[in-house]
C-alpha cells in the first residue's frame, strides 16, 4: 500500500497546502504519515501543534517520536515503553500507539499479545482486555 507523507513546519503549523494534501490523500484512500520538521526552532509550541493536528485530522494522529533534550534528540515511542521527552509522556504515547495498532490490525494484535505474555508489563490494560475478550 502506498503512503502519503505530509510535512508540517513546526513554526507555521497547519497551512492550506497541508489541508489540501491530506484531502488529496484521503480521496485516494492512501495511508498518511505526518512529519513535523523544524521542531528545534525558537518559539515552537509542540504540544499546541500536536493538539491542532489531532483536532484537524483526528485523534488517530499520534506521535511515533517525541523530541528530547530541547529538540536535539528524539525518543522512539513505538518501541520504547518509557523514556524522557521535552513534552508529553513517552509511556502514554507508547500505550496509545499500541492500543491503536491493536484496534486497527488484528493479526498484529496477536503478535503484540504473544510478546506481552512473555513481558506483561509492556502490554497496556486496554490491549490486555481486548486480547482477553478476543476482540
Amino acid at each position: 500500500m502506498e503512503t502519503a507523507v505530509v510535512v508540517i513546519n513546526a513554526q507555521t503549523g497547519i497551512e492550506l497546502a497541508t489541508r489540501r494534501m491530506m484531502k488529496w490523500a484521503q480521496a485516494r484512500k492512501l495511508c498518511c504519515m505526518i512529519v513535523v520538521n523544524k521542531i528545534d526552532a525558537e518559539n515552537v509550541d509542540l504540544p499546541a501543534l500536536l493538539a491542532d493536528i489531532q483536532g484537524t485530522f483526528g485523534k488517530e494522529c499520534l506521535p511515533i517520536n517525541l523530541p528530547a533534550h530541547s529538540g536535539k534528540d528524539i525518543v522512539d515511542c513505538f518501541f520504547n515503553p518509557d523514556g524522557e521527552s521535552d513534552f508529553s509522556s513517552v509511556k502514554a504515547a507508547h500505550a496509545a500507539l499500541v492500543d491503536q495498532v491493536v484496534e486497527v490490525d488484528e493479526a498484529l494484535m496477536g503478535s503484540i499479545w504473544s510478546r506481552a505474555i512473555s513481558a506483561p508489563n509492556n502490554c497496556t490494560p486496554r490491549s490486555r482486555r481486548r486480547c482477553a475478550n478476543g476482540t
